[in-house]
């Protein structure tokens, strides 16, 4: 039969579904073969009549038929020729019937779409096929009575006497059949290669058209060899040594197998081999998984991260030398600097005393504010030395008592609030996951800042609090009834040396809330403030729950 034209007949009323099934038909390995299409069944029955045919393919919705009664007539009127059934109608009780009813196969119509129809038709021809070359001469049955008991002695309707377990072992094959044709089309349709060996010889007595693909082998290159003996695997799977793995372990597994297909491309696969029983024979099923591209996705997941830590190495060493750097000014800030400003006070200060009685007061003015200035410009230094100092130590997180160390800072604070009257509200605060040392810096500059601009006011009032989060963030809040500020100009707070109120109004070097931020953001919260000319400010500052 695949030597000579191979005869379809499909009898479809879509015009669509019928392009799609002749295009499957082209895909399913029969290599010369004519196609009749009638849309109708009294059209098929025609056709069956007047021409030979060796395999049909029938949609059971059609004009003038519906169902499986569409297969019944076809079967009744010609039951020599296979039937392949596709339809849109397709369950598995719908299947199990057709299988039980004497279809060579049932499939969804939804294979014309995703390339399945090609295989399964393909596999139907060759069970036609192998079929008819068991029949051999056996003469056809012309007619088909429903009422007369097939070769088990089982009939379909009427009141004939069947034989005993006959209608029993005829459910059981139709239902091994139904079976067979599903694991068939698993095999057929799988995206894994699949080899099927016979365990005493290890030759291949099946393979799958993925593998195929894969491989750029034809079936005929690849039935009847050993694994060892394909191109592919001769330099890897040794056939003897295969056999001796599996009688050994019941499996073989090899990964990562680097090889070549026929067309010269270089792919990577996984290959699994295990033995079982298939009724009284014990076959040899090889799974053939193609990594390549996982191989790829791997290597290129190494070779980033090769490079990433080449750029860390990279920018460790950039950092590690500009720290370096910053120790030098550091060093340079504290030593070379400080020395003429403490040159500058000192002998201001010696100058006023020896000289103040004969000075006029414009000339006691202008000693006064070179000793101010000196002052100020020390106090510059240390909190630039501290702003620097906040970005290269290392944070050392421990659980604080936050409610404890806000009495313990606002305590601190004594010879600023002496003589003021202040209301402090100190509500219930957590514990937190922080630095002890930067987390004191970071209240004194606020408290402070609350204190200092709450100068004006008669009644000072200065809040501490913690807003509910669960179990997000923790929220700390400090909010004062001072001056507060515009709203407009918040994005500048956190800036060095920027101030909204002058050194004549309060002192400060604009340093304080710069080193805040910096200190919040390296333990991984935020800072934000919000504020009012004339009535007061709430600074608030966040810091992650401990992980």
């Amino acid at each position: 039969m695949n030597n000579r034209t191979f005869r379809v007949l499909l009898i479809e009323d879509s015009p669509n579904d019928a392009h799609l099934a002749q295009a499957a038909l082209k895909e399913s390995l029969v290599p010369s073969f004519v196609l009749t299409h009638v849309t109708r069944l009294d059209d098929g029955l025609q056709k069956l009549s007047q021409e030979n045919f060796d395999l049909a393919v029938l949609d059971l919705a059609l004009p003038d038929s519906h169902g499986l009664e569409t297969f019944f007539t076809m079967r009744d009127h010609a039951p020599e020729v296979p039937v392949v059934i596709l339809t849109g109608l397709v369950g598995d009780g719908l299947a199990l019937q057709a299988f039980q009813e004497g279809a060579v196969d049932c499939l969804p119509k939804s294979y014309l779409f995703n390339g399945e129809l090609a295989r399964s038709l393909h596999y139907a021809i060759e069970r036609t096929r192998i079929g008819k070359a068991r029949q051999g001469a056996e003469p056809k049955r012309q007619n088909y009575d429903r009422n007369t008991p097939d070769m088990f002695g089982v009939v379909n309707e009427g009141n004939v006497t069947l034989a005993p377990g006959m209608v029993a072992q005829r459910k059981d094959l139709a239902v091994l059949q139904a079976s067979e044709v599903r694991y068939r089309r698993l095999f057929e349709t799988a995206q894994d290669g699949i080899l099927i060996l016979d365990a005493a010889t290890g030759r291949i007595t099946d393979v799958n058209p993925f593998l195929m693909k894969l491989l750029g082998f034809s079936r005929d290159e690849i039935i009847g060899q050993t694994v060892g003996e394909m191109s592919p695997f001769n330099d890897i799977v040794a056939n003897d040594t295969m056999l001796s793995q599996l009688q050994e372990k019941g499996y073989v597994r090899y990964e990562n197998l680097p090889l070549e297909t026929k067309d010269g491309r270089h792919i990577d696969v996984e290959f699994v081999s295990n033995e079982y029983q298939a009724g009284n024979d014990s076959v040899i099923q090889c799974n053939v998984r193609d990594i390549t591209q996982r191989r790829r996705a791997e290597e290129e997941r190494l070779q980033l991260r090769r490079e990433l830590e080449l750029c860390v190495a990279s920018r460790t060493a950039e950092l590690q030398a500009v720290n370096r750097e910053l120790e030098a000014f550091s060093y340079s800030v504290s030593h070379d600097l400080r020395a003429p400003l403490r040159h500058i006070t000192g002998f201001a200060d010696l100058l006023h005393k020896s000289v103040a009685s004969s000075l006029s007061k414009n000339d006691l003015h202008y000693l006064t504010t070179i000793s101010e200035s000196a002052a100020r410009m020390g106090e510059l230094i240390d909190n630039l030395l501290a702003f620097s100092r906040v970005s290269r130590t290392e944070l050392q997180k421990v659980d604080i008592d936050l409610e404890q160390l806000v009495k313990d800072t606002v305590g601190g604070l004594a010879m600023e609030t002496k003589g003021r009257n202040i209301a402090w509200e100190i509500g219930p605060l957590p514990s937190v996951w922080a630095d002890p040392s930067l987390l004191r810096l970071v209240l004194v500059n606020l408290l402070s800042n609350a204190v200092k601009f709450t100068s004006t006011r008669a009644e000072a009032k200065i809040e501490i609090g913690c807003v509910p989060n669960g179990s997000g963030p923790t929220e700390i809040f400090i909010r004062d009834n001072g001056v507060g500020f515009d709203p407009k100009y918040t994005d500048k707070l956190f800036g060095v040396f920027q101030r909204l109120h002058s050194h004549k109004e309060f002192e400060g070097t604009g340093i304080g809330l710069a080193n805040v931020q910096r200190i919040i953001l390296r333990h991984g919260g935020r800072i934000w403030a919000k504020g009012e000319m004339d009535r007061g400010a709430t600074f608030s500052f966040s810091l992650p729950a401990r992980t």
